[in-house]
C-alpha cells in the first residue's frame, strides 16, 4: 500500500471515529495518537483562518454587472469602488452588507463570508452564479470568441460551461461531455436556468470524439478541467504524509 493511500485511509478512519486500518503495515493496525492529534490540530487551525469571501459571477446571458450592482445597492448593500480585494478582505465581517468587484475578473462580485444568496431572486433566476473565484479562471483564460466550437471535456455540474456560454454571448456551440449521467442532468438543469442556448450536453467521454472527423476538425477550443483533480489539496496531503512517515518511522 502506497504512503498516500495509507495516509488517506488513516484520515478517513479518524474522521469516521475508527482506530485501526485495514491492510496496513502499521504495527497492530493502530493509528498513532500523535498522528490523530496532528490531524485534529490541522482541522482546528483551518477553522480559525479567515473565512473565504462569497464570490458571485454575474451571468451576462441574463443581465449586466451594472444592473446587479444597482439591485444590491437598492437592497442596502454598500458598493466599495476602487478597492483591491486584498484590502476588502482585511476589513470583512461575516454577513456584513458590503461588496466590491473582483480585481481580476470584472464579471465577479465579492461579498463577505457567509453571505447566502441561495434564495435570492437573482440566483434563482440564473442572473448570478455562485461560483468560487478559482473555478472562474479556466473559462476566463480560454476566453473563446463568439461563434467558436468548444468542447467542455469534464463539464458537469456546469458552472464553467455556463461561463463559456456567457463569454461566447450564447453563440457557436459548446459540446459538454461528462461520463456521469446524473451530474450531466444537473448541468442541463443549471445551464437552462442560466439561459444558455448553445450547449449540447453529451453523456460521453470527450476522448471518444474523433479529432479527424468533420466535427473534430471544426473544434476551435477545448476546456479541460478534470473533476476531483484535488487542486489546492496537494500540499496539505504532502504535509500529512510527511507527518505520517515521521511518526510511524517509515523510510522511503
Amino acid at each position: 500500500m502506497g504512503l498516500y493511500t495509507l495516509t488517506a485511509n488513516a484520515l478517513m478512519s479518524i474522521l469516521l471515529g475508527k482506530s485501526s486500518l485495514r491492510n496496513s503495515t502499521i504495527g497492530n493496525d493502530r493509528i498513532p495518537n500523535e498522528f490523530k492529534r496532528r490531524v485534529y490540530a490541522s482541522i482546528s487551525e483551518s477553522l480559525k483562518r479567515d473565512y473565504i469571501p462569497r464570490y458571485v459571477r454575474v451571468n451576462y446571458n441574463k443581465t449586466t454587472v451594472d444592473s446587479v450592482i444597482e439591485q444590491f445597492k437598492s437592497e442596502g448593500y454598500k458598493y466599495l469602488e476602487k478597492i483591491k480585494v486584498s484590502q476588502f478582505k482585511q476589513s470583512l465581517k461575516p454577513k456584513s452588507k458590503v461588496f466590491c468587484t473582483d480585481e481580476h475578473l470584472p464579471e465577479v462580485l465579492v461579498f463577505p463570508p457567509q453571505t447566502d444568496f441561495h434564495l435570492h431572486d437573482l440566483y434563482t433566476s440564473g442572473s448570478i452564479i455562485l461560483q468560487d473565484k478559482a473555478s472562474c479562471f479556466p473559462a476566463a483564460i480560454l476566453s473563446p470568441p463568439q461563434d467558436s466550437i468548444v468542447i467542455d471535456a469534464c463539464a458537469a455540474p456546469g458552472n464553467k460551461t455556463s461561463h463559456l456560454s456567457m463569454l461566447m454571448k450564447n453563440t457557436g456551440s459548446i459540446i459538454a461531455c461528462d461520463l456521469d449521467n446524473y451530474r450531466l442532468s444537473t448541468l442541463v438543469k443549471q445551464t437552462g436556468i442560466a439561459g444558455c442556448t448553445n450547449i449540447d450536453a453529451r453523456n460521453i467521454s470527450f476522448l471518444d470524439i474523433d479529432p479527424e472527423s468533420d466535427f473534430g476538425k471544426s473544434v476551435t477550443h477545448i476546456l479541460l478541467d478534470p473533476s476531483c483533480s484535488g487542486s489546492g489539496m496537494v500540499n496539505k496531503l504532502e504535509q500529512l504524509v510527511d507527518s505520517f512517515i515521521q511518526i510511524c518511522n517509515f523510510h522511503y
